[in-house]
């Protein structure tokens, strides 16, 4: 596959398994990554983009980037690298989504 296929799959296929949990994610046009806005759920509870980040590594082992270490403009946003394969990446969504459902 070509480079770009790879990606579109892997942006897709995370998507629609983040999506399933609830979290509704914009759909860049191509990006080796996501940006998540912060969940409501979160917001409620005076969680921020860090907070989010770091429980979600604590409780699930999953790894994504608070959006305010990119500046201002990144706050209350998360970022999901899409550089793993899509197994692994489907599988740290599965990892998610009962510390999801514990929080939401």
């Amino acid at each position: 596959k070509k480079t770009l296929e790879i990606y579109r799959e892997r942006r897709d296929r995370t998507i629609s398994a983040l999506c399933r949990l609830g979290w509704q994610v914009p759909v860049p046009s191509m990006a080796m990554y996501l940006w998540m806005p912060l969940p409501h759920w979160a917001k409620t509870k005076g969680w921020g983009d860090e907070h989010v980040a770091a429980n979600l590594l604590d409780r699930t082992g999953v790894a994504i980037t608070p959006g305010s270490g990119f500046g201002m403009g990144g706050t209350d946003w998360l970022r999901l690298a899409l550089v793993r394969p899509t197994d692994e990446l489907e599988n740290a969504v599965s990892r998610i989504e009962p510390w999801w459902n514990a929080n939401s």
